[in-house]
C-alpha cells in the first residue's frame, strides 16, 4: 500500500496544491456564471499551421450549453492510497497515446473552430482534496463536476485525488473529461491503461501497452475525406425512414411540475435473480444479441404505455466503424433516428430480430459525413411545411443499451475489425451521454438538434442488469417513466420464467 503523501508541498512536479483555484470557480458556478466559452476574437491573425479539423461528432457540440457543460465525471473508488505525482505521470502516458486528451480548441480567423493536438510528453496535473467535515464524496464530486472545463486553454481533462477520513482506507480518484474527447466507451480503455501505467511507474518502469492500430488524427482525416454531404443512398434511406409523418406520433406528454426543476432521474427495480442469464439464453436461441432483447423489451414497453404501435426513437451507438478505432479514446458516439413498428402477429424472437436488423441498417448508413444535424439540414424540405411549421413529429426519446463485458457465447463487444460488416453487434453497444438542458435554445434551428431528446433510457447489461432514465420532468411525468421501466423489468422476468 502506498503511504499517504497529503503533506506534499504545493507545486511539486507541477502539481497544484489542495483545491488550488477551485473555491473561486465554484463560487462563480454557484452564482450562475460560466467560465469563458471561447477566447477573444482573433480576426486578422494567420491560421495556425498543423491544426486538425473537428470530427463530425465534435462539430455538433461546439456551441452553447453543450460546449460549456457536456463533461463526464469518472470516479474510481480505490482500496489503496495513490501518489499524485505518479498518477500525473501515468495519466500523461495515457494522454501520449490518445490525442483527444491533449486537444485544445482553436478559434481561427476564418470563423472555423479547429483543434490543436498538444505535443506528447507532458503531465496532467492532479489536485489533492483532503476530507472536510460534513462533506460526502458524492457532494464533493458534484461540486467539482459543475466547474466547466476550459477546452480552449487548460484542456479537456481535470484530475483529482480525494483523500478519505480514515488513513489507510484507500482514496478516490476523480477524472472529469469533456465530451469533445470522450464517450462512455472510453471508460474501460482509460481504466485499463491507467491501471497498467500506474503500476509500471510505481515500480519504476516505463509502461508497456499494446500498440494502437490507428490514431485520432487518422480517424478525423478519413472522416473529412468522405466529404461534407450525405451520399444519395444515405439520404434516400433516411428520407424513406421518416417520410410517413401521418402515422408516426411524437412520443411526448406535457406535464406541469411547478418548481421541482426540469431534470428527473429514476432507476427501475432490479430484475429477479437469474433473469440476466435466462435472457442471454433466450437471445442465443433467437439468434440475436442480448442487447437486442433488452432493446426490444423497452420499445415494447413504450408502445404499451403509449398505446401506440408505430413510433420513432433515437438510438446512440459507439460509432467506432474504422479498423482499430475500438481501442481509441475520443468522442465517436453517433446518434441515429430509428422507427419501431409493432407486428402483433410476431412473437418476441421475431420482434428482436426485426429490432436488430433495423438498428444494424441504421448504423451502416450513419457513417460520416452523417450526423443528426446534417441529416436535418438535408431533409429540411420534407420536415417542414411551407408555413414553417414542423411537419414530421420527431421523437423526443433516446434508447441506449450498453454492454458490460463480452456477450454470452464469446461474441466480442464492439466491431470485430472495426468495419460495418459487424454492424449488428455494433448496433447494440451504445454509450451513455450527458443530457443538456432542453430549455437551452443555443443549439440552432435544426429540427433534430432542438427536439432531441427529452427522455433517455439507459440499460446496462451485466450479471444484474440496471435500467434507468433521465428526463425532462416538464414533458414526462415521473410516474410515466417509472411505469415504463417497471414494464420492462416485468417483461424480462416473464421471459426468464418461461
Amino acid at each position: 500500500m502506498l503511504s499517504d503523501r497529503a503533506g506534499l508541498p504545493a507545486g511539486r512536479a507541477g502539481l497544484p496544491s489542495d483545491r488550488a483555484g477551485l473555491p473561486g470557480e465554484l463560487a462563480a458556478v454557484r452564482a450562475g456564471a460560466d467560465l469563458p466559452a471561447e477566447p477573444a476574437d482573433r480576426a486578422g491573425l494567420p491560421i495556425e499551421p498543423g491544426l486538425l479539423p473537428l470530427s463530425t461528432e465534435q462539430a455538433a457540440i461546439t456551441q452553447g450549453y453543450m460546449l460549456r457543460h457536456w463533461q463526464f465525471p469518472v470516479l474510481l473508488r480505490l482500496p489503496f492510497d495513490v501518489e499524485p505525482a505518479l498518477l500525473s505521470r501515468a495519466l500523461g502516458f495515457v494522454a501520449d497515446r490518445h490525442e483527444p486528451l491533449r486537444m485544445r480548441l482553436v478559434a481561427c480567423p476564418d470563423g472555423v473552430v479547429r483543434q490543436r493536438i498538444g505535443a506528447p510528453g507532458g503531465l496532467i496535473p492532479v489536485a489533492v482534496h483532503e476530507p472536510r467535515a460534513g462533506v460526502t464524496v458524492e457532494r464533493l464530486v458534484a461540486e467539482l463536476s459543475r466547474v466547466p472545463l476550459d477546452v480552449w486553454g487548460a484542456g479537456p481533462v481535470r484530475a483529482a485525488v480525494l483523500r478519505r477520513a480514515v488513513p489507510g482506507s484507500g482514496c478516490d480518484v476523480l477524472l472529469i473529461v469533456h465530451h469533445l474527447a470522450w464517450d462512455n466507451w472510453c471508460r474501460d480503455i482509460l481504466v485499463g491503461e491507467l491501471s497498467a501505467a500506474y503500476r509500471a511507474v510505481l515500480a519504476g518502469r516505463r509502461p508497456v501497452l499494446p500498440r494502437l492500430r490507428t490514431s485520432w488524427s487518422a480517424h478525423v482525416a478519413a472522416q473529412h475525406a468522405a466529404g461534407a454531404e450525405l451520399s444519395g443512398g444515405q439520404l434516400e434511406y433516411w428520407r424513406d425512414l421518416v417520410s410517413d409523418s401521418s402515422s408516426v406520433p411524437k412520443l411526448a406528454r406535457a406535464t406541469e411540475i411547478g418548481s421541482l426543476g426540469w431534470a428527473g432521474s429514476v432507476a427501475a427495480p432490479a430484475p429477479a435473480a437469474g433473469t440476466a442469464g435466462r435472457i442471454a439464453l433466450f437471445a442465443r436461441t433467437a439468434r440475436v444479441t442480448t442487447a437486442a432483447v433488452w432493446q426490444t423489451l423497452l420499445l415494447s414497453a413504450l408502445a404499451e404505455e403509449y398505446q401506440c404501435d408505430d413510433f420513432l426513437y433515437y438510438f446512440m451507438h459507439h460509432g467506432r466503424d474504422r479498423p482499430g478505432s475500438d481501442a481509441l479514446i475520443g468522442f465517436f458516439a453517433r446518434s441515429i433516428v430509428l422507427r419501431h413498428q409493432v407486428d402483433p402477429a410476431a412473437d418476441l424472437a421475431a420482434r428482436c430480430r426485426a429490432t436488430l436488423l433495423a438498428t444494424g441498417r441504421g448504423i451502416e448508413r450513419s457513417a460520416p459525413p452523417y450526423t443528426i444535424t446534417r441529416l436535418s439540414r438535408e431533409l429540411d424540405e420534407s420536415l417542414y411545411r411551407p408555413e414553417g411549421r414542423l411537419a414530421h413529429p420527431l421523437s423526443q426519446i433516446t434508447v441506449n443499451v450498453r454492454l458490460a463485458g463480452p456477450q454470452p457465447g464469446g461474441a466480442a463487444v464492439g466491431p470485430a475489425g472495426g468495419g460495418p460488416a459487424n454492424a449488428a453487434n455494433a448496433a447494440n453497444t451504445a454509450d451513455r451521454a450527458n443530457v443538456a438542458d432542453p430549455a437551452d435554445a443555443e443549439g440552432g434551428g435544426s429540427a433534430f438538434a432542438v427536439r432531441k431528446s427529452k427522455l433517455w433510457f439507459w440499460i446496462d447489461i451485466a450479471d444484474r442488469p440496471c435500467l434507468s432514465a433521465s428526463y425532462d420532468r416538464r414533458r414526462f411525468p415521473d410516474a410515466f417513466v417509472a411505469s415504463v421501466l417497471r414494464r420492462v423489468v416485468a417483461a424480462a422476468d416473464e421471459v426468464a420464467a418461461a
